[in-house]
């Protein structure tokens, strides 16, 4: 995918070696941006089209995942313990095992190839989803178990 460009947002252990790589290898299509700010992690995830959530490991919930699809970006990664929480079966087909880079690009471009209608798809099953722990949701849960004590 010759027009395919990759923006790494955020700050990490691995950063340098990242931007090493990238100059190393010479990818220009390849852009950081350390410091994100709540409402540009906003627009990134808006102009994006896929969010890869590459966590391995560590994870203990899956709101970067929610946050994506409430901004109508697909999602793929690797299925952690913490991603697979919160994701529904249309969107775990596009998450590898943890680790497993090969299988994690071929998901990626399966995903970036999908027709607009099971893209589409893909974006009303996020919204559903992640309406599911939206504070309006969760707080009315929350006076239902309460109410019935």
């Amino acid at each position: 995918m010759p027009t395919l460009a990759l923006t790494i947002a955020g700050e990490g252990d691995e950063l340098e070696m990242a931007k090493s790589f990238v100059a190393t290898n010479h990818l220009p299509a390849v852009t950081f941006i350390e410091e994100v700010s709540d409402s540009e992690k906003w627009s990134l995830l808006r102009s994006c089209d896929v969010y890869l959530a590459s966590a391995i490991f560590g994870e203990s919930f899956g709101i970067v995942l929610l946050e994506a699809m409430l901004a109508d970006t697909l999602i793929a990664g690797y299925a952690n313990d913490g991603y697979k929480n919160v994701l529904g079966i249309s969107q775990l087909k596009y998450f590898a095992e943890p680790g497993d880079y090969s299988s994690l690009a071929e998901k990626c471009l399966t995903l970036l190839n999908l027709s607009e209608k099971e893209k589409g798809k893909l974006i009303q099953s996020g919204h559903e989803i992640s309406r599911k722990y939206h504070w309006n949701g969760l707080v009315q849960d929350i006076l239902r178990i309460y109410s019935h004590n």
